[in-house]
């Protein structure tokens, strides 16, 4: 992504979104430097526009766009050497065919199927007034999850009594499921899941216009959302969250892997939300214990965004403020 932010000094944001400085372009247009920060970025879904509101000089930036005259002029104001214009451009250029390419596979992908399986022997649903599943009730509780639809084997042997299951459901069956065991020991999950399934999809009414999808599957029983079950979105997923049409909200887990996330997601045109909750929280189930659902929710609305730009510049604002923990 060509970043013209970091090549200009005491940058300002403004109330309606433009970046503001000392523009760049008037000693070259006028024959006179700009001193009053007249020069702004503001930034769009498909890239940036500069405006010089003293001379009137403007242009944009669109990846996947050759670049135009006013641009390299810009770049070449800004202090980019013609060899690094080149190589701009030329990256801009391999964007635009990669998204050509995916764009022509989505469209020919047919969705994945899944075949429905069991859950494991001995499974049944937490009762909600028996005393022997008030351990599981509790465990359930603390993670801020109701229990419709949560599994345990408390008749089975060993390891296998002290967990709790849950399904994946697809349309109706079930095609796999994950088991948390709440002892210490490792490891805590064991699944059984197919390729290029989305946990929790059930859920999703045809009213609904947003979708939030989340890492883990506590993040999505949580909050109501969906989940991907990983730190990365593969081809199938993709194709199931598109075919939904709706706008899909992805929240990245706040480390080093759900960074990598948001530019996956990003790539793909999806919305990306990445809240600044505290250091501490790390994910959307941690930000629901901590405030609840609804404000967690709120905050996530809040902070979605489009522009492949904006995703970058939270995305190391939150790199930052994790290495500095």
């Amino acid at each position: 992504m060509l970043d013209i932010l970091g090549r200009m000094n005491r940058v300002k944001r403004t109330a309606s979104g433009w970046r503001s400085f000392n523009a760049i372009c008037c000693e070259h247009t006028e024959g006179k430097p700009d001193r009053r920060g007249r020069g702004g970025v503001i930034e769009h879904d498909t890239g940036w526009t500069y405006h010089c509101f003293n001379c009137g000089f403007k242009t944009t930036y669109t990846p996947g766009r050759t670049f135009s005259y006013n641009l390299k002029r810009l770049l070449t104001w800004a202090g980019y050497s013609d060899e690094e214009i080149k190589r701009e451009q030329l990256e801009s250029l391999k964007l635009r065919d990669i998204q050509d390419i995916i764009a022509q596979e989505r469209r020919s992908r047919p969705l994945p199927e899944f075949e429905e399986q069991s859950l494991p022997e001995l499974a049944v649903e937490i009762d909600p007034v028996d005393p022997d599943h008030e351990p599981y009730r509790l465990y359930c509780e603390s993670r801020g999850i109701d229990i419709d639809d949560i599994w345990i084997t408390p008749e089975a042997q060993g390891r296998e009594a002290f967990r709790i299951i849950v399904p994946f459901r697809y349309r109706g069956r079930i095609v796999g499921h994950t088991s948390r065991y709440l002892d210490d020991r490792r490891p805590k999950y064991i699944s059984n899941q197919q390729p290029g399934y989305v946990f929790n999809l059930d859920v999703v009414r045809p009213e609904d216009q947003v979708i939030v999808v989340c890492e883990g599957i506590f993040d999505a029983l949580s909050i109501g959302g969906v989940a991907l079950m990983h730190n990365d979105l593969n081809e199938d997923q993709i194709a199931i969250l598109k075919s939904l049409d709706k706008d899909i909200i992805i929240i990245p887990d706040q480390d080093s892997a759900g960074l990598k996330l948001a530019e996956r997601a990003a790539e793909q045109g999806f919305t990306v939300s990445m809240p600044l909750w505290d250091t501490s929280i790390k994910d959307v189930n941690d930000a629901v214990c901590r405030h609840g659902r609804l404000a967690t929710l709120v905050s996530i609305l809040r902070s979605r965004e489009r522009s492949r730009l904006k995703i970058e510049l939270r995305r190391r604002e939150i790199e930052k403020r994790i290495s500095s923990n």
